[in-house]
């Protein structure tokens, strides 16, 4: 009987932890990103999560992605449950929401773009190692500045 009871208890406390919303593997951890410089509400900010440094920043490369819908100065999204690692995210205003990254005639972007460690592209995107941060559990925090080539008023 007295097993009975503590195998109750146990369940029951098992039951209480994992309503508290705690991370649901061991060790997983999050990766909170502030988008500052967001130009308008118009559209959704888009954000790309990647571990593979042969697969940055190609649009079939991510291991995850999120939208968050825009609010000028700065927006925050958050990616859940990933085992800390290497990471680089890319993102872009979709200020239009049209679900591509536009540009230019030229290929230049017409949106605003960045990635982590607010790496700059030279001639093209910056490579893993220079946008790569390092996930702890419980969590990360990091913040992106959009990047344009455009003024606002060439942007429209």
């Amino acid at each position: 009987m007295a097993r009975s009871i503590a195998r109750t208890r146990g369940c029951a406390i098992l039951a209480v932890l994992a309503g508290l919303g705690l991370p649901a593997a061991a060790g997983a951890a999050e990766l909170e990103i502030e988008v500052t410089g967001v130009r308008s509400a118009d559209g959704m900010v888009r954000l790309a999560l990647y571990d593979d440094p042969d697969k940055f920043p190609k649009r079939s490369g991510s291991i995850a992605g999120g939208d968050v819908a825009a609010a000028k100065g700065s927006v925050v999204y958050v990616f859940r449950n990933l085992p800390p690692g290497l990471y680089a995210v890319a993102i872009y205003h979709d200020a239009n929401a049209n679900r591509k990254f536009d540009k230019s005639l030229l290929g230049l972007p017409r949106e605003g773009f960045g990635f982590s460690n607010d790496a700059r592209p030279v001639l093209s995107a910056p490579g893993f190692e220079a946008a790569a941060v390092t996930l702890k559990a419980p969590r990360t925090r990091i913040k992106i500045s959009l990047a344009y080539w455009f003024s606002a008023s060439l942007d429209r």
